[in-house]
């Protein structure tokens, strides 16, 4: 004598009813799958079934990126070089700054 266990077929509403429910309940999945006679395998393949169901739309949001505090300087200095006057602010890049003033003592 053999003794089979009926197995219960859920729509797929209720499949995602039941998803939702225990994703907003705070019970770990042993103890809600036991509270809803469900399995916890078949609650595993219906999250997974539910994730891959979510179509994700990827959108943007404008973003400002602003400096460093410490980096912002209104501070500068001026260099004369011969007739020439070049203002530098206190973060110009060194590299440029060189190169340009190699080229105004040739000039000068």
């Amino acid at each position: 004598m053999t003794t089979e266990k009926s197995r219960r077929r859920y729509t797929e509403q209720e499949k995602s009813e039941l998803v939702q429910a225990y994703q907003s309940s705070r019970n770990t999945q042993a103890t809600w799958c036991s509270e809803h006679h469900i399995s916890v395998k078949t609650l595993h393949k219906w999250l997974e079934d539910n994730r891959q169901d979510k179509v994700f739309v990827q959108s943007f949001a404008p973003v400002s990126i602003m400096p460093k505090e410490e980096a912002i300087s209104h501070e500068k200095i001026t260099l004369r070089i011969g007739k020439f006057s070049v203002d530098v602010a206190v973060a110009t890049d060194k590299k440029l700054l060189s190169e340009v003033l190699e080229m105004l003592v040739r000039i000068c």
